[in-house]
Parts: C-alpha cells; sequence; structure tokens
C-alpha cells in the first residue's frame, strides 16, 4: 500500500499555523506556548540566559538575533510570557515549557527560580510604537522607552501629559484632579478619555488643575500648553522613573523591557544605538539589576555596532559589554523547528521512509551536490537526517532563507517596515507540503513551490511580472525555472548554472537525466529568447521588468567588426602578453616589439612584430596553402584556432559596454543606474573568463616565423610565448653573437676606456664600429653618436646603449678615434659626460685621429711656454694640442665670467675685441689649433695685456674699486646738492680704461674718503633744520586748547604721525629726499591732523586757494584797486568762518 505525503506526518498539515509573532500579539497565546520548540540550540541560549538574569552581575541587556523565520520575535515574547508566568486557563508559562525540556533539570530549576522573582514584562515593537516620525527626534529612543513606561504606570502615552499627572500624583492631587474633571468637562467624561482628546478639554483642565491646587484659575489658564511647551525627556530622569515604580513594587520586583525590531529601527543610526546603551546603562546603575532591557535585531551585534562604530572603538566596547547576554539564532535552529513542529512522522511512515532512503541514499552526492564554484549545502547526513527532513531536501531550508534575505535587501516585498513579508519560513513551508500532499510518497519538493509561499507579500510589479510568463509560456518548466531563478537572484553566492537549476527542479529520485537535461535546456532557451532570462556566461539570471528593456536595447546596439578586433588587440597585448618589451638573455636586453592583429599594425613599428591572427581574419591568407606568403622574417605570427564562442562573448561584451557608456547619465533613475552598475558588474566577470579562454588559445595556437611553423610544445601559454620570443630575437638580430653573450652595464663605459688606454687589442665589436667609421669617413658622410647608436641598435645587430658606448669608449681609449662637440675637442675629463648624455649624441662628432709633424710640435711647445708662462705636461704633439686648447677654454671662462659683471667694472668696454679674440680661438678644435696657430701672432701680446687686469679683478684693489663704484652710484643726486670738483673726478678714474695703473686706485680711494665726510656733514645740518621746524609744529600743537580736549588715542595718534615723519627723516640716505619728506607733511599731512582737533565743531579747514574771489581785474594798478581787491578778499574770508570753516594761513 503507498501512501499520499499528507499522510506521514504526526499532525494535520492543515491546522493553523500563526505566521510571525507579533510582539504586541495577546490572542492564542496558550496554543503559542504549545507549539513552541525548544531546540537544542534555543536550549544553550536559554540556560545562559537564565544563569545571567538569576545571577546578576552588573549586566542588564540581552541581544536576541536572527533573519527571516528563525524565531526571534517568537522567542522574545515567550520569554516575557515566562518571566511573568500568569497563569493562562489555568496554565503556566513554566510549567508548559518545563515540560519540552525533560532531561535538562538544570534549566528546568533556572526557569523556576527565575518565574518565583516577581516581574513585569513591557513587550512592544519598537517600529510600531514609534510612529512614522518619532525616530527622526533627537531622543527617538527615549521617546519610545517613556512612553511605554507611562502606559505601564497607568499614565497617559503622551509624554507631557504623562508628566502632568505624575506630578499631580507626587503631590497626592491625581485622584481628586480626575474628579474634578468629570465636573468641568461638560460631557462628564472621564479624565482617560478626555486626555486623549485634551485640545477640547483645555479649560475643564485648568479649572480642575486650579481647584485641586488651590490656585487662581486664571493662572493655570494654560497649565497643558505649558506642560507640552516645556516636557523635555532625559535618560537619567527616565531610568530615576523606573527606579521609583520598583520601589513600590518591592525590593525584589523586576521591570523587564522585551523590545522587538531594535535592529530593524536603529539600522545605521549610531546615535540611536548609542541612546540603546545609555538606556540600558543608567537602568543598570539605579536600578541595580531589576531593569532589564532584552532586544531582537536581524544581525548580531558585533555587525550593527561595527558598522556604525567602526572608528569608535570606546563606543563598541561599551555597548557590546553592556549587551553581554547573546543569543543568535541560526538557518539550523529554524530547520529543527519546521522539522519539529511540521515533518514528525508517524510510525507507520518509517518503513516507507527507510526503505527510500536504503534504495536512494548512494545516489544523493550525484542529485544533490552542488557544483564546486557554487556555495556549498548539507546534504542528507543519514537515515534519521533524511526521515526528520522528508520531503524537504536539506539545502531548501538555507538557499530559501538567504534568497528572502536578498530580496528583501533589495526590497521586493510590501509593507514600510516589511523586511521580508508578512510569513515565516514554517508557514511557507507548511504551504509547500499542502501543495504536494497528494503527492505518493517518495516524491519531492521543486524549489519553485517556495515561490508561492511569499507570491501574496511581493510588490505588484514583480508578481504581475511572473504572472505574464505563466499566461504566456505553454511550457510549464520554464515557469518553474524563471520563479526558481527569481528567489535566488539576488543571492550572490548562489551560481545559478545549468547544474545547480537542475538539482532544485528534482521532483523525484528516479529520473531520467538524458531527458531532464534536454527538457531543462529548451526551457532555458524559451525564457532566453523572450528575455524573460538572460545568461552570464555559465549562469543564468532573472530579468526585472527594467532590466528587460535594458537587455533589448543592449541586443539592438550595433557594433562593428572593427571593435571586436580592437577588443581582442587590448585582450592579447594588455592582458596576456603583459610586458612592453622582449627580453633577451643571452645579451640582457630589451627589445620593442611592434603589435599587430590580423596584419594590422597597432601603434608604432619595431624591428621586431607580434602578429595575432584571429578567426576574424578575412582573406586568402588565411587558407593553409597560402599563409606564409603574407608573412615576414621580422614577425612571430600567432594564429589562432577557430572558436565562435569567444566571438558571441565578445560581441555581447562590447555590445554592453558601449550601452553602459552611451547611457551613464540616467539622471535620477535609480533603478536603471543600478541594473547598468549590476551589467557592469557581470561585464567584468565575463571579460575575466574570455581571457582564461584565450589563454588556452594561444596555448593551442600556430606558432610562424617567416615560411616556419615553430614546433613548441607547451600547455602554458606563457611559456610558449617566451621560447617563441626567443628564437624572433635570434632571427633578426644575429649579429648579436658578435657581443660573445656579454651583459653589458653602464660602468663597462668607463670601464673599456681604462682598459683600452692601458694597450688591450681592439676588440670584433670595436672593429665593427670602426669599420662603420671608415666607410662613412671615406664616403664625406657625418658621423655622430647617433648615427652609430642607429647603425648598431637595429636590425641585424641589436645592440644594447651600454654595449655601443662601452665599444666607442674602447676607441676613444686606444686614441683610434675623437670626440667634437661644436668645433671644440672632446678632451678626457669630459668623455664620459658627453656619452652619457644622450641629448648630444646628434652634435658629437666622430672622428680618425690624424698624425701630427715635428715642426709643428716644436711650435706648439713655444706657444705654450709663452702663453701661459709655464711647461706643457706632455710632449705628445695631440696631447699637447689638447693641453693647449683647455688652457685657452680656461681662460676664455674667466674672461666670461668678467664679461658678466661688467657692469661692476665698466672700464672692461674697452677691452672687447680681445676678449672675443680669445673666445674664437678657445672653440676651435685640435685639428684647427695645429694648422691655425701660427697664424695668431698677437695672441700672447693679447695675454700679456689681459694679465694686469686678471691681476686687478682677482685681486683687492679689484674689490676697493667695486666698492667705491656702488658708492658712485648710490650718492649721484647727493653730489647734485654738494655741486663738488671731486665727484667729477672719482668718475673720471672709475671709467679710466687704465684705471688698475700706477697709483690711481689709492687716489681714488682718497677721494671717495673726502666726498663721503662732507656728504655726512650736509646731511647731518639738513636733518638739525627739519627737525627743529617738526619740533616747532608739535609745539603749537599742544599748546592748542582743541588738542588737549582730544581723547587719549587721537591725541596718540598725532603724536605718533608726528614722530613717525621724524624718524623718516633721520633714516633717509639721500640728502634732498629730508626736504622733500617735510614738504608732504606740511601739505598734506599738517591739514588733516589741524582738521581733527576740530572735529567736534565739524568746522572744515581750508587754504587760500579754496576761497572763490570773483574779480574781473587780471592785474592791480592803482591804489584804489589794490583796496578793493583787499574788501573782495575779506568778504570771502568773513563768509567762510560765518559758514564755521577756518582758513589756513
Amino acid at each position: 500500500m503507498d501512501l499520499n505525503l499528507k499522510e506521514i506526518f504526526e499532525k494535520d498539515i492543515d491546522r493553523p499555523i500563526d505566521s510571525v509573532i507579533k510582539a504586541d500579539d495577546e490572542e492564542s497565546i496558550l496554543n503559542e506556548l504549545e507549539e513552541y520548540v525548544i531546540t537544542n540550540e534555543l536550549e544553550k541560549h536559554l540556560n545562559r540566559f537564565f544563569q545571567e538574569y538569576n545571577n546578576y552581575t552588573n549586566k542588564n541587556g540581552v541581544w536576541i538575533s536572527g533573519f527571516f523565520g528563525s524565531g526571534k520575535s517568537h522567542l522574545l515574547k515567550i520569554l516575557s510570557l515566562l518571566l511573568d508566568n500568569k497563569a493562562i486557563e489555568n496554565n503556566y508559562p513554566a510549567e508548559i515549557l518545563s515540560k519540552k525540556i525533560p532531561n535538562d533539570i538544570f534549566l528546568k530549576s533556572e526557569i523556576i527560580k527565575a518565574t518565583n522573582i516577581p516581574s513585569k514584562s513591557i513587550l512592544f515593537n519598537i517600529v510600531q510604537k514609534s510612529g512614522i516620525n518619532t525616530k527622526k527626534e533627537i531622543d527617538a529612543l527615549l521617546v519610545v522607552f517613556q512612553s511605554v513606561l507611562d502606559e505601564t504606570c497607568g499614565y497617559c502615552k503622551l509624554g507631557y501629559i504623562a508628566k502632568f499627572e505624575r506630578d499631580l500624583e507626587k503631590e497626592g492631587k491625581l485622584k481628586e484632579f480626575k474628579e474634578e474633571f468629570i465636573k468641568y468637562s461638560g460631557d462628564e467624561i472621564t479624565w482617560e478619555e478626555g486626555r486623549k482628546r485634551i485640545h477640547f478639554y483645555q479649560e475643564a483642565v485648568s479649572k480642575a488643575f486650579a481647584k485641586t491646587t488651590n490656585q487662581d484659575e486664571s493662572s493655570c489658564k494654560d497649565v497643558v500648553k505649558n506642560y507640552r511647551d516645556t516636557y523635555k525627556v532625559s535618560i537619567d530622569d527616565f531610568a530615576k522613573q523606573v527606579r521609583d515604580y520598583l520601589d513600590q513594587k518591592g525590593n525584589d520586583f523586576r521591570l523587564n523591557f522585551f523590545v522587538d525590531e531594535v535592529g530593524q529601527y536603529i539600522a545605521d543610526n549610531s546615535k540611536l544605538m548609542v541612546d540603546l546603551q545609555t538606556i540600558a546603562e543608567s537602568l543598570n546603575t539605579y536600578c541595580k539589576g531589576r531593569a532589564w532591557i532584552i532586544v531582537t535585531a536581524q544581525e548580531a551585534l558585533d555587525k550593527v555596532v561595527g558598522e556604525n562604530f567602526s572608528k569608535q572603538a570606546n563606543d563598541f566596547s561599551k555597548i557590546t559589554a553592556r549587551f553581554h547576554v547573546r543569543m543568535p539564532l541560526t538557518s539550523k535552529n529554524s530547520a529543527e523547528v519546521i522539522q519539529k513542529r511540521l515533518l514528525s512522522k508517524k510510525q507507520i511512515s518509517l518503513t516507507f521512509l527507510k526503505k527510500i532512503y536504503d534504495r536512494e541514499s548512494n545516489n544523493f552526492g550525484t542529485l544533490f551536490n552542488f557544483s564546486e564554484n557554487s556555495v556549498k549545502f548539507k546534504n542528507f547526513k543519514d537515515q534519521d537526517d533524511f526521515i526528520q527532513s522528508y520531503p524537504f531536501i536539506p539545502y531548501q531550508y538555507d538557499l530559501f532563507r538567504e534568497s528572502i534575505r536578498g530580496l528583501s535587501e533589495h526590497n521586493k516585498f510590501e509593507g514600510k517596515h516589511t523586511s521580508v513579508g508578512e510569513r515565516s519560513m514554517i508557514v511557507v513551508f507548511r504551504d509547500v507540503l499542502l501543495s504536494i500532499a497528494e503527492n505518493e510518497i517518495g516524491n519531492l519538493p521543486t524549489f519553485d513551490l517556495m515561490f508561492t509561499g511569499i507570491d501574496s507579500d511581493l510588490r505588484s510589479s514583480v508578481s504581475t511580472s511572473i504572472g505574464v510568463a505563466e499566461n504566456n509560456i505553454d511550457n510549464k518548466l520554464a515557469v518553474k525555472i524563471l520563479k526558481i531563478l527569481f528567489l535566488v537572484k539576488y543571492y550572490r553566492q548562489f551560481k545559478a548554472t545549468f547544474n545547480n537549476l537542475r538539482i532544485l527542479l528534482i521532483d523525484k529520485f528516479n529520473i531520467n537525466f538524458i531527458e531532464f537535461n534536454k527538457s531543462i535546456s529548451e526551457a532555458l532557451e524559451i525564457l532566453e529568447k523572450q528575455t524573460y532570462i538572460r545568461r552570464n556566461n555559465e549562469e543564468y539570471e532573472f530579468l526585472t521588468d527594467d532590466e528587460k528593456d535594458i537587455e533589448e536595447e543592449i541586443k539592438n546596439t550595433e557594433i562593428d567588426i572593427s571593435d571586436i578586433r580592437n577588443e581582442l588587440s587590448k585582450i592579447f597585448f594588455q592582458r596576456l602578453i603583459k610586458y612592453s618589451k622582449i627580453f633577451d638573455e643571452s645579451s640582457g636586453n630589451n627589445y620593442s616589439f611592434a603589435k599587430k592583429i590580423d596584419n594590422q599594425l597597432q601603434g608604432q613599428d619595431q624591428d621586431l612584430k607580434i602578429n595575432i591572427i584571429t578567426p576574424l581574419f578575412e582573406s586568402d591568407s588565411n587558407k593553409n596553402d597560402g599563409l606564409f606568403e603574407s608573412f615576414n622574417d621580422d614577425e612571430l605570427v600567432i594564429k589562432l584556432p577557430d572558436n565562435d564562442q569567444i566571438l558571441k562573448e565578445l560581441s555581447i561584451y562590447k555590445k554592453t559596454n558601449k550601452f553602459i557608456i552611451q547611457n551613464n547619465r540616467s539622471g535620477n533613475d535609480k533603478i536603471k543606474i543600478n541594473i547598468m552598475e549590476q551589467k557592469g558588474i557581470f561585464n567584468k566577470e565575463r571579460m575575466d573568463k574570455i581571457i582564461e579562454e584565450t589563454k588556452n588559445l594561444i596555448s593551442d595556437a600556430t606558432l610562424i616565423i617567416g615560411d616556419n611553423i615553430l614546433e613548441i610544445k607547451n600547455s602554458n601559454y606563457e611559456l610558449r610565448l617566451k621560447e617563441a620570443c626567443k628564437i624572433l630575437v635570434g632571427k633578426v638580430y644575429y649579429n648579436l653573437s658578435i657581443l660573445n653573450n656579454h651583459k653589458y652595464k653602464s660602468e663597462d663605459i668607463k670601464n673599456f676606456y681604462i682598459s683600452a688606454k692601458k694597450g688591450i687589442d681592439t676588440t670584433p665589436p670595436q672593429k665593427e664600429i670602426l669599420d662603420f667609421i671608415n666607410f662613412r669617413d671615406r664616403n664625406s658622410l657625418r658621423v655622430t653618436i647617433k648615427t652609430i647608436k642607429e647603425k648598431f641598435s637595429g636590425k641585424s645587430y641589436g645592440w644594447s646603449d651600454n654595449a655601443i658606448l662601452s665599444n666607442i669608449a674602447g676607441l676613444l681609449g686606444c686614441k683610434k678615434i675623437d670626440l667634437n662637440c661644436d668645433g671644440n675637442l672632446i678632451i678626457e675629463e669630459e668623455i664620459f659626460d658627453f656619452l652619457n648624455n644622450s641629448r648630444l649624441w646628434n652634435n658629437i662628432i666622430v672622428r680618425i685621429k690624424e698624425e701630427i709633424s715635428s715642426e709643428k710640435t716644436e711650435y706648439l711647445k713655444v706657444f705654450f711656454h709663452e702663453f701661459f708662462e709655464n711647461f706643457p705636461s706632455s710632449k705628445e704633439p695631440l696631447e699637447l694640442a689638447e693641453e693647449i686648447q683647455s688652457g685657452l677654454v680656461d681662460l676664455n671662462k674667466k674672461l666670461t665670467e668678467y664679461k658678466n659683471q661688467i657692469i661692476n667694472f665698466p672700464f672692461l668696454e674697452n677691452y672687447k675685441n680681445e676678449f672675443n679674440t680669445i673666445s674664437k680661438i678657445s672653440k676651435k678644435n685640435i685639428s684647427e689649433i695645429i694648422s691655425d696657430l701660427s697664424n695668431q701672432n698677437n695672441l700672447i701680446d693679447i695675454k700679456r695685456t689681459l694679465d694686469p687686469i686678471i691681476k686687478f679683478i682677482d685681486g683687492n684693489q679689484g674689490k676697493v674699486y667695486s666698492e667705491i663704484l656702488i658708492f658712485y652710484k648710490n650718492n649721484k643726486d647727493n653730489f647734485i646738492i654738494l655741486n663738488n670738483e671731486k665727484e667729477e673726478a672719482i668718475k673720471n678714474i672709475l671709467y679710466d680704461p687704465e684705471c688698475f695703473l700706477d697709483n690711481k686706485i689709492p687716489n681714488l680711494k682718497r677721494l671717495k674718503n673726502d666726498v663721503e665726510e662732507e656728504l655726512l656733514l650736509e646731511r647731518n645740518k639738513q636733518i638739525e633744520i627739519f627737525v627743529e621746524k617738526f619740533n616747532n609744529i608739535a609745539n603749537k600743537i599742544n599748546s592748542m586748547p582743541q588738542f588737549k580736549k582730544l581723547a587719549d588715542d587721537k591725541n596718540f595718534k598725532i603724536k605718533k604721525t608726528i614722530e613717525k615723519n621724524i624718524k623718516d627723516i633721520k633714516n633717509t640716505t639721500t640728502i634732498h629726499s629730508i626736504k622733500a619728506i617735510y614738504d608732504n607733511f606740511e601739505e598734506n599731512i599738517l591739514p588733516s591732523l589741524l582738521e581733527s582737533l576740530d572735529s567736534n565743531d565739524k568746522q572744515k579747514i581750508i587754504t587760500r586757494s579754496d576761497l572763490k574771489i570773483e574779480n574781473e581785474k587780471l592785474f592791480l594798478e592803482s591804489e584804489q584797486d589794490v583796496i578793493e581787491y583787499i574788501e573782495i578778499y575779506k568778504k570771502a574770508i568773513l563768509q567762510q568762518i560765518k559758514l564755521g570753516n577756518k582758513i589756513k594761513i
């Protein structure tokens, strides 16, 4: 006899099972207690809780955490009932629950001990109690706690009214007030009714309050308003009120706050988190363990606090320390509850289930193990586990819970405060059971059935989308897959691959996988074609309506084949071939290479080339018979095998990328922005997989250089390319072997030079360079370091800069060549500076050294001795010429310095010709010096002319000259005042072309001292005169009555102004500036000072020029004219005085 599934369960699966337990739900309490399952996990948590509760150790906070279906709200209510321990239909909660833990005698005793402590439980959902806007208030959390306390004490839930009632009760007047209120209310309603509509009964309140407190009625008319306006809450006051409440109840009495959904209410608000900790701490301080706070949250305390206080370690430790008791409820707990409440089996069914287990257990791994790259779920452990869980498979508990978490976080459920809908896990699993109840034992529920359990709580846009699919798709399996993909859409750890989807669709053990796989493939193809889902590499994803629109737009986005080719180029040359140069181990050199894709150059051409031939290559040359004709000996060709899938994935990648770029400014459309962000993430993952597949293509590619196919077998694409590049370097740079595998370094440049000077024979590389120089020299072609470098670093050679420069240095050391720059021979001390400066390479001429005759050598010796008044250090003609050139260069440097200082030695203007002659000869190269020196007979005469000048400028007299020149320039204005002939004498000596001869400088110094003394005397004389004038002005102002009336600050300001001008006179260096300072003071500053003296009278000080004189006559010619003019002038002055002004005379 076969059984239906509904017949195997111990309890009727049709019986009512409540959904999520609401904290304020007072109905069906007895049913809740009887149905409650104490799991192994929960038993441990209860032990810990009651130990702490019964043995207070300065901790009074409990944090219960768990996500959807974990039973945290149910546990909170059970604890509140336990501690209240009120009889329910003659049954006490402690007795009912004790029966559920028959083996834990210790826990039973702890529960009894706790229930013997008299207590009051305040159970509330803080999200519901807080209202809509309360959370925005500064003390939002405290306001809720205060409100539930006030209600518990019998006061109004409105805080300011509760404060009013509490104050009356403290005075023993509350009862009397209530009686008086009934009298004055007019409607004879009770105070408890009237306070709900307090604004309608303010007059009655005022009168009743005045009567009760024996006050004048007029003084009490605003009593309600005053309480409302002045009402404030504080955590300290709240804790004291709780203490007062407890004291009234007795020393052992406890008040416990059971607060549901605290984690959701606090969310990421650190202020609310701190307030919660402070409330718990204050209750502990004032109540000494008689007031507890037990809260629930979806997240563990460490996570909630860690996110809010990542930078505030002190606050973090305080909060975690206060909520010392943690009760995290895991998925294991919810699975055990479902199994005990819903899936407990009848004895008759056990035989059937054991047979099924024995028959199928060996296949469980094949049937229910998910792919390696996906999240891991438990399988059936053993026979007992199978019997307890059947018909559900262990993965379904965790996968459903995590799927719901993802949907919740993405706001797919209705309701402002509903995070996961209004149904608990046990109700969803019961609904799934009911849907397959008539099936025979041995059948399994598919994961899509979970969708029916939450369908009613989903947002209409989601359920409508699924509904449209159900109405328009005939393939039932496709609809099942669509529901599954919706459920797992936001659980990122789960990979919705073909194999994993197949596990979720298994509805029986004996399934034909060949047909089943085919059916799934057909269903997926239908969904993808109609844009219900999309495929991301190996994974499938449900598309929301917005995602469908975007998916269609992406499909219709146009791209060119060149876009795909360019992307392939980036993959190969930026992500796979990460190096920009090929390293050659034999020489230690790095070689740049050109990048080509399908024969098209990407960027700059180079000697070496890597050419990737892709499946896109569309020409006759991609056929094997003519393939090699289009490739050169200087390029490594990598011909990839055909792969349509990579081209398809690249096309999707480019279309998606183009769409995202074109729509990256989606305004305020947050949904579209989020979808495109996800598209970007998926596209990045797609590219990662394309890159991995491309590595395999390189490993399988045909490698070609010229007309040769390289036989390089290696599955590692990097090692394969490295070996091929080594062959390419040897093919292109076949003259590298001349270097004999020597790895040149920068220090070799100097080392090769030194070795060559010691007589080492020229090496093969040096002979190659010397032959090249001779060839160009014979053909009258210019040879520079740059031309040598270009020759020997290019094709066939490939030598490094260090190799080229080192061998040039060797040729210099053995005197085979010399170097010139700007016509000057580069001497030994400068060789390495020039060779190491690449900016000069184009200007450094390389020449074969020439022979010098004995006659010219002798002339060079004589010239050196006479010109430099010394003997040369070498007798070798070339070195002697180099020494002369070096000496001329040094002399020119010194003379150039003098020319740059001509402003300090103006007499040097007379010697420009001599300076220029030395400058020209110093710039000649060695050959020119040797051939032209005999024609420069006047050089020695020039040197003899310049010697005393050099001695003068470099000696003490030169310093004296400079000091007197500065003195002369600084005192030009003072010389005008003195009108002294000595000034002219100083000038004549300073600008004398031969000022450095005879005794002219000592005479100049005496003249300077005389003039300096005369200037000092004149300056002091002028200072004395004008300081006296300033003092006279100061005395006059001090004697004025207005000055004495001035405030101290104005008085001080006038004095400081005069003192500053006196100081300026004393500090000035030019004599004529002394009078200028005084004149400026008298004309511009003094009038304003005098005006400020009369500022109280508002008088204006005007000058004679301000007077308006109306006189037609231009000249005074008679006595009468004078009398008339004086009369007119008099009237003008008197008119100004009448106006209250003063006339400055």
